[in-house]
């Protein structure tokens, strides 16, 4: 880190814009790939008092920007190249988990369904997660059950007369776009009211766990096949849906102005979904857990903060605040994803003890606060405490077009 600091500061034509090249170049040392960008990140130095204040401030920058450029890394599409001559859709299975990272399991017994392990053929070559996997879903018969909870593609057997997923979609990086239904409504007394509501399903790679989905209105064209746009008629301007745990999709309504029956078809539905999904994780370890107990730690513009240590009869409340370093766009509505982080406690032989409950205690703008409570009759003196949070979270645009919707 010095010796690239050294290297381009003599070359600098200006104090403000030799910072500049010095970030430059500092992130350009973080490689081009994720292991090399996590590598150079716990290899970079954390500020600390003994520097002077603009070497604090030019690490907390640069550890910021490499610390974004991971977390959009995680969030693009992965890609399959399998070549399958009559192979079970078992074996199929594991190698899509293995080489992109997404759980798939077969979730046919559990709806009573046969569970054939049917052998299927195909050639891909760096093909995209959803194509790959609705043309094998296609091919074997299946769908995709979107809410077992398993954080995971729950396979399932097709129902009769549906029709074909693949062309049915539009992909946008991690994410699969359907309009699922369309409907007409006709207001007999209210004509004014007369509308065409059309459901989109949208689905993600079960890898990483979106926070949040918004639907902007003001965003949203659709055009007829006369060339002119239908109308949105929405009340609300924006649609925000937040995602429980678990969830592998979720769905909009999107009303319009009911056109007239000379429309036959939309043939352009666009628009910018806006999600909130985290990217790099941290992990934080306080092993100083006796009563009356307090420290700080930071890990790129995530704070944990360790309040209190306090036993009320048998049961340990360890008092604890989540907090980012400016005011951040994951606590400005939605705070629900912050009850979905993973805390437990280690014991001496390193097993893990769940909490037991926990209270909401504070919330602010740029932070919450919360005390977990932990069962342990013995004490937790010689324990370790865990947290794992989102380092980055990152606001990412999900851009998809539908063409061709029939009206009914």
């Amino acid at each position: 880190f010095f010796q690239a600091e050294a290297g381009i500061r003599d070359r600098s034509p200006s104090r403000g814009l030799g910072d500049v090249y010095k970030r430059q170049a500092l992130v350009g040392l973080a490689g081009n790939t994720v292991r090399e960008q996590e590598q150079f990140l716990e290899l970079l130095p954390r500020p600390n008092n003994q520097m002077p204040p603009a070497v604090q401030d030019q690490l907390t920058v640069i550890r910021k920007r490499v610390e974004d450029i991971v977390a959009r890394a995680n969030t693009v599409a992965t890609s399959v190249t399998l070549s399958a001559i009559q192979k079970p859709i078992s074996e199929i299975i594991a190698t899509l988990e293995k080489q992109t990272g997404n759980r798939m399991v077969d979730y046919r017994k559990k709806f009573g369904q046969a569970s054939v392990d049917l052998p299927l053929s195909f050639d891909f070559q760096e093909k995209p997660f959803w194509p790959a996997v609705d043309q094998i879903l296609d091919l074997a018969g299946l769908d995709i059950y979107n809410f077992a909870g398993k954080g995971a593609l729950a396979l399932v057997a097709r129902d009769d007369g549906r029709r074909p997923r693949t062309g049915q979609a539009t992909y946008s990086g991690p994410f699969r776009i359907e309009a699922t239904r369309i409907q007409a409504e006709r207001d007999l007394r209210q004509p004014v009211q007369n509308s065409l509501k059309i459901s989109l399903e949208v689905v993600w790679e079960p890898r990483f766990h979106p926070i949040v989905v918004t639907q902007s209105f003001a965003g949203i064209i659709a055009v007829g096949d006369d060339n002119q746009p239908i109308r949105s008629m929405s009340e609300i301007p924006v649609l925000a849906v937040e995602v429980p745990a678990g969830s592998q999709a979720t769905a909009f309504v999107l009303p319009f102005k009911l056109p007239p029956r000379t429309i036959q078809q939309i043939v352009t539905l666009r628009g910018t979904l806006q999600v909130l999904v985290p990217g790099r994780k941290a992990s934080f370890q306080f092993d100083q857990l006796a009563a009356g107990a307090k420290e700080t730690q930071s890990q790129g513009g995530v704070r944990i903060s360790l309040d209190a240590v306090r036993k009320r009869n048998e049961i340990w409340e360890i008092h604890m605040r989540l907090g980012f370093e400016e005011n951040h766009q994951a606590f400005e509505s939605h705070r629900g994803w912050a009850y979905q982080n993973v805390t437990y406690l280690l014991d001496e032989k390193g097993e893990r003890i769940e909490f037991a409950g926990l209270e909401t205690t504070s919330q602010s703008p740029s932070e919450i606060g919360i005390v977990y409570l932990f069962d342990v009759p013995d004490g937790i003196e010689n324990m370790t405490w865990v947290y794992e949070t989102p380092a980055a979270i990152v606001l990412l645009p999900v851009e998809y077009q539908i063409k061709n919707i029939k009206l009914p």
